[in-house]
């Protein structure tokens, strides 16, 4: 399963944490970031960027309560770090 699915459909595992893609937010500007299910209450991961002088820019990574609609599946990582050092030298990508 690849695609977006209805937020009903997402399973509900007690006591655990579920890990997924989330889409959130009113019709026309739905935002999508990684986020997790704790017992029953939805929340997304985002990343804010600060905007500052050079010396003093800021990312801040925050949780926040949604009310999503959609979730799908994360993808899986890498089966291996050789993996995606070979994949990276295939595709030119510069690593130094």
């Amino acid at each position: 399963m690849s695609d977006w699915q209805p937020i009903e459909t997402a399973p509900e595992v007690k006591g655990k944490y579920f890990f997924c893609r989330l889409a959130y937010g009113p019709d026309g500007d739905q935002s999508t970031s990684d986020g997790f299910r704790w017992n029953g209450r939805w929340f997304a991961a985002p990343v804010f960027y600060k905007s500052a002088p050079h010396d003093e820019c800021q990312s801040e990574f925050r949780q926040i309560e949604v009310l999503p609609t959609h979730w799908m599946p994360t993808p899986a990582p890498p089966a291996t770090l050789e993996h995606t050092a070979a994949a990276a030298a295939e595709g030119g990508m510069d690593r130094g």
